[in-house]
């Protein structure tokens, strides 16, 4: 999926792998982010099937995006704190950096890690 941005000029296309690089860029900032998920969440838990999963979903709608991220947080920080960085870091980020609107970031938090000091 591409997000067709239409200006004066002409149209700008911009792939999902240009907003996940800056979804992960943005999580390289966060702390307490340990990792993202490399296994689906819902709001229900885990699943058990085996299919093809990805940590960051983008969907766009009328040149809206809403983001869904998959992340598993580091033992210790305050999940509802974390989370609310993420969505504002990311939101802020992705229409800073491309000029599509953001209608929401959803944030699951599928795991908590100790993370290991070096």
């Amino acid at each position: 999926m591409e997000i067709n941005k239409k200006q004066t000029t002409g149209t700008v296309k911009i792939s999902d792998q240009v907003l996940l690089t800056i979804v992960k860029s943005v999580l390289r900032d966060v702390e307490g982010v340990y990792s993202l998920m490399n296994r689906p969440v819902t709001a229900k838990g885990v699943f058990s099937k085996s299919y093809a999963f990805k940590p960051v979903e983008i969907r766009s709608e009328a040149g809206v995006a809403e983001i869904d991220i998959s992340i598993c947080l580091c033992y210790g920080y305050p999940v509802k704190k974390v989370a609310d960085q993420i969505q504002r870091k990311v939101k802020g980020a992705v229409q800073d950096m491309t000029g599509i609107a953001v209608n929401k970031v959803n944030v699951f938090i599928g795991g908590v890690k100790q993370k290991v000091e070096a």
